[in-house]
């Protein structure tokens, strides 16, 4: 298990944002030691050939992404612990006989028990998002890919299978999560630079030098988009939205003037008192979407799995057992328009009397269309976000948002919990 004057570092991102190189940089420029999480279910043969076996008994394609995914998430199942594979890396690196300080990254976090875990055991842990857009994501992996002339498995509407399911698996409490990773992470990078290999190194190692300074105990002040972003964290946390929690701060002339979160109306209590009911939690847009599904699969005779050709089951679940998005195939959009709350930056400009031409606003997410309408039309010039998975909206919003001159900026820097404790005690002598 960890010592008490070690330091852990831990990675999440989106698969193909560049983990593994930011784990290397770390390895060779400041002295870490790698554990990787996708080695430990490597090491559990008997499971992975036994998920790998299911899956071709069902038709699907079993190589090695979802294989490794459907492996990691039955042995944090069977073992009845989200934190299972954090707890095999802690007893990897021991508590060791070694003097000094000793530093672990741990890469490949995928799933919040494995973060709770990792907290519970060390003070001193620092969780790094790398985010990257998904069009880059792809263009790499597939350049790799054909290194070996094959190309990304299944092109590009596998990519998007495989980045829906890292997003958010069917398994919510044993899948992948890496959305919610993200939202608690402590540190978000930028890794979207379109450079050779030898140069993302250099960039990453100047970009990672700050932090490690901070993570090493020497504080500086945090920058403005920091200072904000970081309000716009603590605003986040006031939701009662059982799905996710988004803050939101308008900026104008360097003054806060508005802050909010994603939240009902005024009268409107929490969803799950409103909506709640036996069977479901209360998200009232889920609810709907679920009436919805039933329907269709009646109305369209559908009885079987597109991907699998399994029997899907009455009631419907928004995944098959073979990972296929059966929901997202019948219904494209989330369904907010089912949804009963206000968004953040929605109720951050609405409840805004000043003039706000030239302003900037901070979200914890990428706007939706309907708060970049509204951004837009209040005179908002920049805008700061933090989103690993944005909706299918995101390319006509930046082509309004180019438009009507307004700059999307994705946010990078410390956030969350490690605000306070990285930056504690910067102006001190």
């Amino acid at each position: 298990m960890a010592r008490k004057d070690d330091i852990l570092v831990g990675l999440t991102g989106s698969f193909g944002s560049g983990c593994t190189e930011v784990a290397k940089t770390l390895k060779d420029k400041f002295g870490f030691e790698i554990v990787k999480l996708s080695s430990i279910i490597a090491e559990e043969n008997d499971v992975v050939k036994e998920e790998e076996k299911k899956l071709k008994n069902r038709g699907v394609r079993a190589y090695h992404r979802n294989v490794m995914q459907n492996a990691g998430n039955r042995l944090r199942r069977d073992n009845k612990d989200r934190g299972y594979l954090a707890k095999k890396a802690l007893e990897k690196i021991g508590s060791g006989e070694a003097l000094g300080q000793r530093k672990f990254v741990f890469d490949g976090i995928r799933n919040l028990g494995e973060i709770y875990e990792f907290r519970r055991h060390s003070s001193k842990f620092v969780l790094i998002a790398v985010d990257c857009p998904k069009k880059e994501r792809f263009k790499r992996l597939d350049a790799k890919s054909r290194n070996g002339n094959h190309g990304y498995p299944g092109g590009e509407s596998q990519f998007e299978e495989d980045n829906e399911r890292d997003r958010e698996d069917k398994d919510k409490e044993y899948g992948q999560q890496v959305q919610i990773c993200v939202d608690n992470a402590d540190i978000v990078i930028r890794n979207d630079e379109p450079k050779p290999l030898a140069e993302i190194r250099d960039h990453l190692e100047k970009i990672l030098e700050r932090y490690m300074k901070l993570i090493e105990g020497i504080p500086e002040r945090p920058s403005p988009e920091e200072h904000y972003m970081n309000m716009a964290y603590t605003a986040a946390l006031y939701s009662s939205c059982m799905r996710r929690q988004v803050g939101a701060v308008v900026v104008k002339e360097n003054r806060a003037v508005a802050v909010s979160c994603n939240e009902n109306p005024v009268n409107l209590g929490p969803c799950k008192i409103e909506f709640g009911k036996e069977g479901f939690d209360g998200c009232r847009k889920d609810q709907l979407r679920f009436k919805e599904m039933e329907e269709c699969l009646k109305r369209w005779s559908i009885d079987k799995c597109p991907q699998c050709k399994s029997k899907i089951p009455n009631p419907p679940e928004s995944y098959c057992d073979c990972g296929y998005h059966i929901a997202k195939y019948l219904f494209p959009s989330k369904g907010t328009e089912h949804c009963t709350a206000l968004h953040a930056e929605e109720r951050a400009l609405l409840h805004c009397f000043h003039d706000l031409q030239g302003a900037e606003l901070y979200t914890t997410t990428f706007p939706c269309m309907e708060c970049a309408k509204k951004t837009i039309d209040r005179g908002i010039k920049i805008v700061y976000f933090v989103e690993p998975y944005p909706s299918s909206d995101y390319e006509f919003v930046l082509e309004l948002f180019k438009r009507h001159e307004v700059a999307p900026v994705a946010f990078k820097g410390v956030k969350g919990r490690a605000y306070h404790e990285l930056f504690r005690g910067w102006h001190l002598p």
